[in-house]
């Protein structure tokens, strides 16, 4: 096993021992008894934010393991000679440097050119969605497709999809959510079938947003991504989301299972959302294939029409 360079506060305790003079092997072996910091983890360094500290772990780390290799057991030992170790440690680390509020540029490029042919997960691009790092998946995109140069060699592919771009859109990252749409729907991954809804959910601080959730759902819709919401237009309904409410509308007739219009109307009452009501009431009250006010299966002791909706929750308003 290779041994790290001696803490400098070790070298300063021996440099005035005349009697320790050119014992190295004796201020490396106080050194190495005094330092636990090469048995922490990739990922420990990692939440500490030190790059100082990775290089002095993995140089710590021996290359193979043989009868030379000393008898004291480390799982340090294992960083450097066994491939699904390293690719643990890969994946935990990234979890660590996506998750922390602080962000670490050098690290995920050290991890990178360290941890030769390491795949970056999909729960780790799941959860740099949710948490809008765009700056990190955008790394990960440059890697996986070779136009983000690294020392070391090595490819890293990254696996994208599952829930990526819905989580986005669940947390109110509509950049990140459009981003992931508009890079890797064209490759088919399954990160472009995000759920209609989880836009609409979407977390909004003002009308921009608005404007922009209503741009996404256009755009999902007009790529034909998104037909088995069957909520999207109830939770548009509810949001007071109207315009998107009319796009969804618009798309009805593909929409798996259509739209359920009494359902959403008892939605709105219940909930005192006056202004959908109202567009819902003028809009399908003449229609003779939608019954407004039909009763709804709910849940025992739960409203079940529109005027029980509206009054069990004192909207007196909309009564």
């Amino acid at each position: 096993m290779a041994a790290p360079r001696p803490l400098r506060a070790v070298e300063q305790v021996f440099q005035d021992k005349a009697v320790f003079a050119g014992l190295q092997e004796v201020v490396a072996s106080t050194s190495e008894f005094l330092d636990c910091s090469v048995e922490l983890t990739l990922a420990a360094a990692c939440k500490i934010g030190s790059r100082k500290l990775l290089d002095r772990i993995w140089e710590s780390c021996p290359l193979e393991i043989n009868a030379s290799t000393p008898s004291a057991w480390s799982v340090r030992n294992y960083l450097r000679t066994d491939r699904h170790y390293l690719q643990f440690q890969f994946r935990q680390s990234l979890l660590e440097i996506v998750s922390t509020a602080c962000q670490y540029p050098d690290l995920e490029r050290w991890l990178f050119e360290h941890c030769a042919d390491c795949d970056v997960p999909v729960e780790v691009v799941e959860k740099a969605a949710e948490l809008g790092k765009l700056d990190l998946l955008k790394f990960f995109l440059m890697v996986s497709t070779g136009r983000e140069k690294l020392d070391g060699g090595g490819r890293h592919a990254v696996h994208w999809g599952g829930q990526d771009a819905e989580k986005a859109a669940r947390n109110g990252h509509s950049n990140v959510a459009w981003w992931l749409l508009t890079h890797l729907v064209t490759w088919g991954s399954s990160g472009g079938q995000v759920d209609v809804r989880a836009r609409i959910h979407g977390r909004w601080s003002n009308g921009d947003d608005r404007r922009c959730n209503l741009e996404m759902v256009s755009w999902l819709l007009g790529h034909r991504i998104g037909y088995d919401a069957h909520d999207a237009f109830d939770s548009a309904i509810l949001n007071q989301c109207l315009d998107t409410a009319k796009v969804l509308e618009a798309h009805s007739d593909l929409m798996d299972g259509g739209h359920c219009y009494n359902d959403a109307l008892l939605n709105v009452a219940g909930s005192g959302e006056l202004e959908s009501a109202k567009w819902l009431f003028n809009q399908f009250s003449d229609d003779p294939d939608v019954d407004l006010f039909a009763p709804v299966h709910v849940f025992t002791g739960e409203p079940s029409t529109v005027l029980d909706a509206a009054a069990y929750n004192g909207n007196l308003a909309m009564l």
